[in-house]
């Protein structure tokens, strides 16, 4: 088993496993895949599988998902403390940093969780959600100037950014109606951007490596949450557009299915995780569509088997990946 990045070092850098004989030098950067798979599970349990039982349910997938959150950043901390030069390895490679927008992503879900509940809690995730998706941009742009990456450099992490940008503009409407238009401008902006660098290099190479594969689940939650976005705003042109978003929803949904047993013929990687919260992002959309136009049946069937499916490949996951953290404390504790 493999707990190590979903995708190679820039042509010429030196590897982490050459920078450091400690384990830590190896900890991946898409390291919050399980926290988002356990806040995507609460959000979507309520609305999926109603009754009282879902309510305790939701509250224990949030204080899992809260608690790996806090393990990850406890666990880039550390890296960023013991190992200095793999983590600055880390920040400075266009293909893998920008899975560090993972942390905006979580916050966001957290401000979903509690915006009927608890406003002023929502607000204050929604505020650093907005604030973590800036410092990315910031990181961004810095990456840019300094390594100047080209559609050759394109990775499936650059997916995160405009998933982050589309659901603010999808939550603003609560707690920021005057930030939604830029940030659904934003995320859109950056949607095109992205899929035409990811298309290019599909299509002329190079070959992504193989642990970076799997991680291309999250093109799932791109429309997904496009979907939500759409659906928060009123008018013909939402209506088609969200139409069109929730077919591209189900392609996508549809052909990472298609991948999974391609998937599973590869040793476990985090990248794996990437099933997680992108699915259930899926699943959320195709049930807020049929809450919002009368509950179709073929929707309903849809968001049910999303979620359904969405549960069994969490759970799926969680065995390997919790072998994946047992072989890395007892390797980090070998002298």
């Amino acid at each position: 088993m493999h707990i190590g990045s979903p995708d190679t070092v820039r042509p010429g850098a030196a590897t982490q496993a050459g920078l450091s004989g400690r384990p830590w030098a190896s900890l991946p950067v898409p390291l919050y895949g399980p926290a988002l798979a356990m806040l995507g599970l609460s959000l979507l349990v309520p609305g999926t599988w109603p009754g009282e039982a879902a309510a305790a349910l939701s509250s224990g997938l949030e204080v899992a998902g809260i608690a790996l959150l806090m393990g990850a950043v406890l666990a880039h901390i550390g890296k960023a403390w013991l190992a200095p030069t793999a983590w600055a390895q880390d920040m400075r490679n266009p293909a893998t940093a920008p899975f560090m927008g993972q942390i905006g992503v979580a916050l966001s879900l957290l401000c979903e969780l509690h915006a009927s509940e608890h406003a002023p809690i929502a607000s204050a995730f929604f505020a650093s959600s907005t604030a973590v998706a800036i410092l990315n941009g910031c990181h961004a742009y810095w990456l840019w100037q300094r390594a100047r990456p080209s559609w050759r450099d394109a990775s499936p992490a650059w997916l995160l950014p405009p998933v982050q940008w589309l659901y603010l503009g999808a939550l603003a409407p609560h707690h920021g109606p005057l930030l939604q238009a830029p940030m659904l401008i934003v995320g859109g902006a950056l949607s095109a951007c992205v899929c035409a660098a990811l298309w290019r290099r599909a299509r002329q190479g190079p070959p992504w490596p193989a642990p970076a594969q799997p991680a291309f689940a999250v093109l799932v939650a791109l429309p997904a949450v496009a979907s939500l976005a759409s659906l928060a705003t009123s008018g013909a042109f939402w209506s088609v557009l969200t139409a069109a978003c929730l077919l591209l929803t189900f392609a996508t949904w549809l052909g990472a299915l298609a991948a999974l047993p391609r998937v599973r013929q590869q040793a476990f990687r985090v990248s794996w995780w990437a099933y997680g919260m992108p699915l259930s992002a899926a699943a959320i959309a195709f049930q807020s569509a049929a809450d919002h136009w009368g509950a179709p049946t073929p929707i309903q069937w849809a968001a049910r088997g999303a979620g359904v499916l969405s549960v069994l490949i969490t759970l799926a996951l969680l065995m390997p990946g919790a072998r994946a953290v047992h072989r890395f404390l007892f390797a980090s504790r070998a002298p």
